[in-house]
């Protein structure tokens, strides 16, 4: 049977893009039946193994026939697999990128993901987890999530939300506002504000309007479980 290890060694933070992918990778993998090891409690409900190494726990395994998995912050091949997928979860610093091997495969969440090899990108997307949208009588004006890209200073008035605890808690925050935005042009918050009623404006160059709807999220979710499919055919191809 494939192994993957998914290489998430930090306490499970909801709020983050970049844990809820690489648990709901972990989640889509189990579905597929899979053998997964995961470096910490899996944020979704799954079969997967949990070895904390950032405890003290030890990890063992079979190089050959076992497939770990890095988010693109990660330098080196900390576990020295033999088998590596560099998954792209936003943009490489090429500080890092430069202590991969070139035998390593890469997957890319988007294909706008900006790395120094270029390659035909193989897309792997973890969408595969389900929200309440919170629809609510919209009584304030705009509100702003301040993460990734937002400049120091505000040049016009809108209420800043606290980091989101869980995305549900993110819904409950701007469902009372008319219009949500946020400088963040890599983050699945915009589309959750579109649903729960706002205007959802990304503040890039122009400024875009986000908008989508539960059926491109079921789509989604699909399109999610095909590319995971597609990893586990590239493993059983390269082992």
């Amino acid at each position: 049977m494939n192994r993957f290890i998914v290489f998430a060694p930090w306490e499970y933070t909801p709020h983050s893009g970049g844990h809820i992918a690489l648990h709901t990778l972990t989640k889509n993998l189990c579905e597929l039946g899979q053998d997964v090891t995961i470096l910490e409690d899996c944020g979704f409900e799954c079969n997967a193994k949990v070895v904390k190494i950032w405890k003290g726990e030890t990890l063992t395994y079979d190089k050959d026939n076992t497939l770990v998995i890095y988010p693109e912050i990660i330098e080196g091949n900390p576990l020295e697999a033999k088998h590596v997928i560099r998954w792209i979860l936003y943009d490489v610093k090429p500080e890092v990128e430069v202590t991969w091997r070139e035998s390593d495969y890469y997957f890319y969440n988007i294909p706008r993901f900006k790395t120094i090899r270029q390659e035909t990108k193989k897309i792997l997307t973890a969408f595969n987890f389900d929200f309440t949208p919170a629809i609510k009588e919209k009584t304030k004006d705009a509100c702003i999530l301040l993460r990734k890209k937002a400049p120091e200073r505000l040049v016009f008035h809108a209420d800043i939300i606290a980091e989101p605890k869980s995305i549900q808690d993110f819904c409950e925050q701007v469902a009372p506002y008319a219009i949500f935005y946020t400088h963040d042009d890599a983050t699945f918050y915009s589309e959750i504000a579109y649903l729960c009623g706002c205007r959802s404006i990304i503040l890039s160059s122009p400024p875009r309007d986000v908008t989508t709807s539960f059926e491109k999220l079921n789509e989604m979710k699909q399109k999610s479980i095909e590319e995971t499919k597609e990893l586990i055919r590239v493993f059983q191809r390269i082992k």
